[in-house]
């Protein structure tokens, strides 16, 4: 019976990340009727992001391939 206890939590572990990622990726989107980019982009601007860089400022992140 405790052999079992290992495998039980780790099926219950994986089935429980799935359903975070789902449910914050795909369904969270759908019942608040909100798009994570938009609503991202509006934050942004509200907290003064103007997409300029001032002299000396360079990326935190560089720009990778297909972004």
């Amino acid at each position: 019976m405790q052999a079992n206890i290992a495998t039980a939590y780790s099926v219950s572990y994986l089935f429980g990340l799935v359903t975070i990622v789902l449910f914050c990726s795909q369904i969270a989107q759908l019942i608040l009727r909100v798009k994570p980019r938009d609503e991202a982009e509006r934050v942004w601007r509200q907290l003064g992001g103007d997409g300029a860089l001032a002299e000396g400022q360079s990326l935190a992140v560089p720009v990778l391939a297909g972004c």
